[in-house]
């Protein structure tokens, strides 16, 4: 057990800030030029058409279009098959964006047959008055 009660100072109680790090622009948003997609620690997302890859892999827009996000296999450096995310830009007219976009549907209402008839409130006939003739 300490005879004296420690006085010294308290290293290491400071807090760093914060990174930051997420996706920054998502599936189908348009992007400008330079703009940043996703900051990442490793390359978790792999960059595709006109994305490039930052020094601390941070993944940016080359040219002006829609974010889409799609996967690919690629052979890992130990010879495994491994699936990667992969980000790229294409223009705002390409086919390949029109091609997976779907078709509004419309809603058909269809009456069903065997409808349950409304709960009628029964009602009591008005009573007669009697009329005596003389």
């Amino acid at each position: 057990m300490a005879t004296k009660l420690a006085a010294g100072k308290a290293s290491r109680t400071g807090d760093s800030n914060p990174q930051y790090l997420g996706t920054k622009k998502y599936d189908g948003q348009t992007v400008q030029n330079g703009d940043i997609i996703i900051r990442q620690r490793g390359s978790t997302i792999i960059a595709g058409k006109n994305v490039r890859t930052a020094q601390d892999y941070t993944l940016y827009s080359l040219a002006v279009g829609v974010v889409k996000f799609s996967r690919t296999r690629k052979v890992s450096f130990n010879g495994k098959t491994v699936t990667k995310k992969v980000v790229n830009v294409y223009p705002a007219g390409d086919a390949r964006l029109l091609a997976k976009i779907p078709k509004p549907t419309t809603v058909k209402k269809v009456a069903s047959k065997a409808k349950a008839p409304a709960a009628k409130t029964a009602t009591k006939p008005a009573a007669k008055k009697a009329t005596a003739k003389k």
